[in-house]
């Protein structure tokens, strides 16, 4: 079942939540839990079909080539990010644009989160997933077992990262999301190429 595999995936691909939610306490949006758990099943739903649609291209291709594939993908992705971060390092923060409109279209004076800020918040985490999960699916990785792991960690990184979103914590650590994730998302798929 690979489930040391599921984990590092499922943190990898929503650690950006955790800055995320960071940067949205910074801004002084009060948030519910029903907002965090909304946007986490919809991340988890798209992680799904993305790992559906991965699985899918293995009835297609023999097992070892499907898995070398995807394991490849992850591989790429992980490297990408780093490279993305290292291009962008003058960049004051690691939110993408999808994230900055999101976090723009929110109310920052002590207002809960609107409807538009959630569906975008939603859309950006997952669009963040869909790569990751696609590949994930082709290397076999349980798909419900995995968009569980999905909704966990990214409701867990969302709450914490809201809950701890003071401007110290987003400027010291924020920065480095995409070198984290790249990090984890590399070792994930040299581990699943070899396993």
């Amino acid at each position: 079942m690979h489930l040391i595999s599921v984990i590092l995936f499922s943190i990898s691909a929503n650690i950006d939540a955790f800055f995320l939610g960071a940067a949205y306490g910074t801004k002084g949006c009060r948030y519910h839990i029903v907002d965090n758990i909304t946007i986490s099943f919809l991340t988890s739903i798209g992680t799904f079909l993305s790992m559906f649609l991965g699985e899918w291209l293995v009835s297609i291709l023999s097992i070892s080539t499907a898995n070398t594939f995807g394991c490849l993908i992850i591989i790429f992705l992980g490297i990408w990010m780093m490279m993305d971060y290292f291009f962008k390092k003058n960049v004051p923060d690691d939110l993408s644009e999808k994230e900055k409109k999101a976090l723009a279209t929110g109310r920052t004076k002590r207002h809960a989160m609107p409807i538009a800020s959630l569906i975008a918040l939603s859309m950006a985490l997952t669009l963040n997933n869909l790569g990751l999960g696609f590949g994930a699916g082709i290397t076999g990785l349980n798909p419900y077992l995995t968009s569980a792991f999905t909704f966990f960690f990214s409701l867990f990184f969302l709450t914490t990262g809201m809950a701890a979103g003071k401007r110290f914590l987003s400027d010291i650590f924020g920065n480095y999301a995409a070198l984290i994730s790249g990090l984890l998302i590399l070792i994930l798929g040299i581990y699943e190429l070899f396993i």
